[in-house]
């Protein structure tokens, strides 16, 4: 069974624009000040997921505020 039009307008979703690994383009192009897409990471900052997500307009914040938490390992409890 296929989503329908209708079903997709109620859908909540975000849609990324790609991301061509150009580490410069930040540099030269910011991202908008502050869309309410928050992100952090808890073990190990991987620089193209970063770069991915300010690109699309996400900020790095600590924890409390975040919309997108990225971690490599266990996940523990205090994070739910």
């Amino acid at each position: 069974m296929g989503i329908t039009d209708k079903a997709f307008k109620k859908m909540r979703c975000m849609i990324f624009t790609p991301f061509e690994l150009d580490y410069n383009y930040l540099a030269e192009h910011p991202p908008p000040a502050d869309n309410g897409y928050y992100f952090t990471f808890v073990t190990y900052e991987n620089r193209m997921v970063k770069s991915f997500l300010q690109y699309n307009g996400f900020v790095e914040t600590d924890n409390a505020k975040a919309t997108l938490i990225w971690n490599c390992g266990v996940v523990k409890s205090e994070i739910y």
